[in-house]
């Protein structure tokens, strides 16, 4: 939760470096730290504010399916990943997997598209493109049960872990 390594690149101001996500929230010692230190921390739920690929805003249901559909996804890929490592390609990509179910469930075009890039979303969440994540060490990403808050800003590191 602590970097003092300087990136090359634009600077960024010490006093926020953004925020910080606490995975496994719900037996995370941080967030005992966070709530003894009086940290503001932010709880988002499951948020499903999407726009399909025409930019059209899905209605709540129709992205919490969606959504749905590919955390879905995700987990047979964790799943498959973990116990078939050994035999996958390394060429082979988290985008070939999610291309691959989505062709088996034959939907139709627009729900195919949406599909996959809500998919392309999750590069946000491991910092670089599904067409370059490893398919064959996808389960090292795997989600940390037990829910996630954010804990912005670097302020509130600086008093959980005594760093500055």
């Amino acid at each position: 939760m602590y970097s003092s390594i300087t990136l090359p690149g634009p600077s960024v101001d010490p006093g926020h470096r953004g925020p910080n996500w606490i995975h496994g929230a719900d037996h995370n010692p941080f967030v005992k730290l966070a709530k003894e230190t009086n940290s503001v921390t932010y709880n988002f739920g499951d948020l499903h504010s999407i726009f399909d690929c025409t930019g059209t805003y899905m209605d709540d249901e129709a992205a919490k399916e969606q959504a749905e559909a590919v955390w879905d996804i995700l987990d047979d890929g964790f799943k498959y990943s973990r116990e078939n490592s050994a035999s996958i390609s390394p060429t082979k990509s988290l985008m070939d997997f999610f291309e691959e179910r989505v062709e088996e469930q034959k939907l139709p075009d627009e729900r195919s598209k949406n599909l996959l890039d809500h998919a392309r979303m999750w590069g946000a969440m491991i910092g670089t493109e599904i067409q370059r994540q490893s398919f064959k060490f996808f389960f090292l990403e795997e989600c940390i049960d037990g829910g996630k808050c954010c804990l912005p800003g670097n302020r509130n590191i600086t008093v959980l872990t005594g760093h500055r």
